[in-house]
């Protein structure tokens, strides 16, 4: 048996977590281990990094955030910024995240 960690994005605003108790494909147990809001945001995506030290969320209010994946605890949140010279936002997006993913390092 295995123990695993699943995080979920859900249209009510929620990140959750869950831990299950696997062997092979047969799922033996699950708990709910988290909950946490972003508020005003249909949460579309999320994803854990590799090492599961960090994960990411991405929704219908165009923010990427960045979270420890022990404390649950935003570090970051990538979002537009304004660009005098050119009179325009950069670096964002322009509508809803439905994907999140870190890349292989």
């Amino acid at each position: 048996k295995q123990t695993l960690m699943l995080a979920c994005s859900a249209a009510q605003e929620e990140v959750q977590h869950w831990e299950l108790e696997v062997d092979g494909a047969q799922v033996f147990s699950y708990s709910q281990t988290h909950v946490f809001k972003e508020v005003n945001n249909e949460v579309l995506c999320v994803d854990y990094n590799k090492q599961g030290t960090n994960f990411a969320t991405g929704g219908s209010d165009r923010l990427v955030r960045i979270y420890d994946g022990e404390t649950k605890q935003r570090t970051h949140e990538c979002k537009p910024q304004w660009n005098q010279d050119q009179g325009t936002w950069v670096g964002g997006h322009n509508s809803r995240i439905y994907c999140t993913r870190f890349a292989p390092s």
